[in-house]
């Protein structure tokens, strides 16, 4: 309950923020409106997220990284360098953990749901999957065994994402130099659209130099402009189909699956695989 309580007090300043800041870009762009009922999902989302953070973080972290960080061979000092070092080695993980989360059905389960909305502003950044923080956390596990501190990594882990936050807006342009050293604006709304071109690029976290040096950046194009969403819709403003519908298509796909490679081709080939293809 302290938790809740605790969520229930900043929430109001981020609501607040948040309706601030659309509320400028409305009048700035002359646009007529957002569709509210996506933003009141994006939120709902966020709530259940706050819900669910507690336990599952607490859960895993204190049942998993604390003990195996006790079997690492040797463990680095905290200071201002391997704090530095440690931000850096998460942000690394972090983009192949996103680009395996958009390459892997069983991840794309959960992470789909960041994706889900047709629409793209600052609260798009807050509809965050209620069950992602468990498999996100997992691809953190050998960093621990190589002596990081499971603390700095979480904190790391925490300024990947909230760095992320002010990405999420159709408000600011392309931003010259800055583009090509650190996710920003244009090169998130390109890793939200749907259209062919855009789909599974800029899997970055801070730094957009990982996408660079392994081949997955996509600059935002005048000629294309962004389509936001999946490739399939959902069609949906519940917070519980937004969280599990992938789940179940891929559960369903399972299910009547002819044969034990085809059950596994459904939850570890790419979102869309087929035994057709």
């Amino acid at each position: 309950m302290e938790k809740v309580s605790a969520y229930l007090q900043y929430a109001p300043f981020v609501v607040l923020f948040i309706a601030v800041t659309e509320f400028l870009y409305v009048l700035a762009t002359k646009r007529r409106s957002r569709d509210k009922r996506e933003t009141f999902a994006n939120f709902k989302v966020w709530f259940g997220y706050q819900l669910v953070k507690p336990f599952v973080v607490g859960g895993f972290f204190l049942g998993v990284l604390v003990p195996l960080s006790k079997l690492a061979p040797f463990s680095l000092p905290i200071n201002g360098w391997t704090m530095l070092l440690t931000l850096v080695v998460a942000d690394f993980v972090y983009y192949w953990n996103h680009r395996i989360s958009h390459q892997v059905r069983l991840f794309w389960t959960y992470h789909s749901v960041h994706h889900s909305s047709p629409e793209f502003n600052l609260s798009t950044a807050i509809r965050l999957p209620w069950i992602g923080l468990v498999g996100d956390t997992m691809f953190y596990i050998p960093l621990v065994l190589m002596g990081f501190h499971p603390v700095l990594l979480s904190i790391a882990k925490t300024v990947v994402l909230l760095a992320q936050d002010w990405i999420h807006t159709e408000s600011i342009g392309k931003l010259g130099w800055f583009d090509k050293v650190f996710n920003s604006p244009s090169n998130h709304r390109v890793h939200h659209g749907s259209n062919p071109v855009y789909l599974d690029k800029n899997h970055g976290g801070i730094l957009i130099v990982w996408d660079r040096l392994f081949g997955t950046y996509q600059e935002e194009l005048e000629t294309e402009p962004v389509i936001y969403g999946l490739t399939k819709p959902i069609d949906s403003y519940n917070p519980w189909t937004i969280n599990f519908h992938e789940t179940g298509v891929m559960l369903k796909q399972v299910r009547h699956a002819k044969s034990l490679r085809e059950a596994l081709g459904y939850v570890f080939n790419a979102p869309g695989w087929s035994p057709t293809l």
